[in-house]
């Protein structure tokens, strides 16, 4: 007799649609966990590149500080100079007891060389004044929507300090101007500008500490955001290994599964009696 050819193992309909499907699910979960991970590390890269633009950005800006300052610390001292030179001069008209003919114009021209002097210290400070507002409203903008980044108050209330001392100024050195080129007596003139450059010489002082202390400030703003860009860096890598690791065991999850669906695929079916 010939020998009989050996049949494959019948497998039920609903248990064939079950292992296939199975089969099916687990190659679609571990081609889409894949394409996740791939996404995972690409929305990383493109999370740090956004940090390292904001931070560089933020740190050009600071940058551009520090020579409007010394800029301005520059203007205080050339006016220091001058009113020391008022100063002398009008302690000597002062003491004068018949001043000669012409003091008052050559007088009013030394007082002169203090506003050339002072207009281009308000120009350095207004200067370095708008770099570093926009800087701080965008660090508050960043404060607002970025959570975990906490910007230093320093600046800002130094810099309040800062203007108040230069608004101060302002009446001062207006009132030496006011003193000189009144129709008062020279003596008398003298004697009021003498008196008035002492508190503009204090002022000044004052100034330069001022100026020191937001240099300061804003040296210590940038170091706390180079450290803040920092660990947000570490934090979108911590967060991006986590994802990567989750779907790496949804891929081992999903062959598994392909595996026992092939497996059950090959087995016979219960014998129905």
């Amino acid at each position: 007799m010939s020998a009989q050819p050996v049949q494959p193992p019948a497998v039920s309909t609903p248990r064939r649609v079950a292992t296939v499907g199975g089969q099916a699910l687990g190659v679609v979960g571990a081609v889409v966990c894949v394409v996740l991970i791939v996404v995972v590390l690409l929305g990383r890269g493109w999370a740090i590149d956004q940090v390292d633009s904001v931070s560089a950005s933020i740190d050009a800006q600071l940058a551009r500080v520090p020579p409007l300052l010394s800029q301005a610390d520059t203007a205080v001292t050339n006016v220091q100079a001058k009113v020391s030179v008022v100063s002398d001069a009008a302690t000597a008209v002062a003491s004068m007891p018949s001043p000669a003919p012409g003091l008052r114009e050559a007088f009013q021209s030394a007082i002169a060389a203090v506003s050339d002097r002072y207009l281009p210290l308000r120009a350095r400070y207004a200067e370095a004044r708008a770099n570093v507002v926009s800087t701080l409203d965008r660090l508050e903008t960043l404060d607002r929507i970025v959570p975990g980044i906490t910007i230093p108050t320093g600046p800002t209330e130094t810099l309040a300090n800062l203007d108040a001392r230069v608004q101060a100024l302002d009446v001062s050195v207006m009132a030496i101007l006011d003193a000189a080129s009144g129709a008062t007596p020279i003596a008398d003139a003298a004697t009021a500008v003498a008196t008035k450059t002492a508190d503009v010489v204090t002022k000044l002082d004052g100034l330069h500490a001022s100026i020191a202390e937001l240099e300061t400030r804003l040296a210590e703003t940038q170091a706390k955001l180079d450290s803040t860009a920092d660990t947000i860096r570490t934090v979108i890598t911590l967060l991006s290994l986590v994802l990567v690791l989750v779907l790496l065991y949804g891929i081992l999850l999903h062959v598994i599964l392909f595996r026992a669906a092939r497996g059950a695929a090959s087995e016979p079916a219960p014998a129905t009696g």
